[in-house]
C-alpha cells in the first residue's frame, strides 16, 4: 500500500496537468516538508542543483513513485 506521502503525491499529480516537471514535484515535496527534500533547488548554483536533482530523483523514485506504479 502507498504511504501517506505517496498518496498526497498521487492527489497532487492528478490535480496537475500532464506537463508537470520534476522541479514541480520536488517543490511539492519540499513544501510538504517531506524528509530529505528540504533544499530549495532554485537557491543553488548550477552544479549543486544538478547534484541535488539527481539525488532527489533517485529518492522520489525509490520511496514514492515506484510504490504508486505497483
Amino acid at each position: 500500500m502507498p504511504n501517506p506521502v505517496s498518496t498526497n503525491l498521487l492527489v497532487y499529480l492528478m490535480d496537475k496537468s500532464n506537463d508537470i516537471g520534476m522541479d514541480d514535484l520536488f517543490t511539492f515535496l519540499r513544501e510538504k516538508k517531506v524528509e530529505r527534500f528540504d533544499r530549495d533547488l532554485n537557491a543553488l548554483n548550477k552544479h549543486e542543483k544538478r547534484l541535488a536533482q539527481s539525488n532527489y530523483l533517485m529518492k522520489a523514485n525509490k520511496r514514492y513513485l515506484k510504490r504508486l506504479q505497483r
